[in-house]
């Protein structure tokens, strides 16, 4: 038996078993950058809503649509924008499933700003 008959085939081996861990790896990398994206978008889009509707002019429903426009950068998906104006207090919840790659996932950032308001 030739024993240069089998050279290289250790190097086969090593590429069936560590390229499927490679892409696994790159996979994960990036389903955990798309859920990082897709916080980072969600509470803008939370605070953005906030702050419009706690504005003194402001009302719960330009707050809605800002931060709908926010939102609407693609990291997330069935987005649902809350907002809940207050004599004191005004609330934003913005909600939204992040792009799947290797698992689905929803977010979900609440922001809560003092309403703008004239006292004295």
């Amino acid at each position: 038996m030739d024993i240069g008959a089998n050279r290289g085939l250790s190097n086969s081996v090593q590429v069936v078993v560590l390229l499927p861990m490679l892409i696994g790896l790159f996979l994960l990398l990036l389903q955990w950058s798309l859920h990082a994206w897709g916080d980072a978008t969600a509470r803008a889009a939370a605070q953005q809503a906030a702050v419009t509707a706690a504005a003194y002019d402001g009302d719960a429903g330009r707050g809605q649509t800002a931060g709908e426009q926010v939102a609407n950068n693609g990291a997330l998906r069935d987005v649902r924008v809350e907002v809940r104006r207050g004599a004191t207090e005004t609330t934003a919840t913005v909600s939204g499933a992040v792009v799947v790659v290797v698992w689905p996932a929803r977010i979900q950032a609440t922001v809560a700003v003092p309403t703008e308001r004239i006292t004295g």
